[in-house]
């Protein structure tokens, strides 16, 4: 008697083929694919701020709840949300060499995302 073979699902993946966004002029400017695909994604990552609207309970970053927080509360916060935020993307490997500085009015956030592509310096301003 044979016995089915199950197939395991693994997660599912990024696709790293993706249209180029034109975000000055609002439109799609062909195919991206690559490092270049990743850098849209972390762009598209942190520029959209998690459960602001119904579509986005899994999706972004959530960095308005450190607006007026006291530094230190701010720069802990902002890593970690920052890291969870990025990782959801199964094409960056970690987020490292986090960088804080308290400008008058805001915490300036730099760090380096490592991918399987490359490396990307990347920053926030909270």
């Amino acid at each position: 008697m044979l016995t089915p073979q199950i197939k395991e699902t693994a997660q599912p993946q990024y696709a790293t083929r993706t249209y180029r966004l034109d975000t000055v002029e609002n439109r799609i400017l062909g195919k991206i694919d690559g490092l270049e695909a990743v850098r849209q994604s972390i762009f598209k990552l942190l520029s959209t701020e998690k459960n602001a609207y119904d579509i986005y309970t899994e999706y972004g970053i959530e960095l308005e709840q450190l607006v007026g927080t006291d530094f230190l509360y701010a720069t802990s916060m902002a890593k970690k949300l920052i890291t969870e935020a990025l990782m959801s993307d199964d094409r960056i490997l970690s987020v490292e060499d986090f960088e804080f500085e308290n400008e008058s009015d805001h915490l300036v956030v730099n760090f380096t995302i490592y991918t399987i592509y490359g490396s990307v310096n990347e920053g926030v301003s909270i």
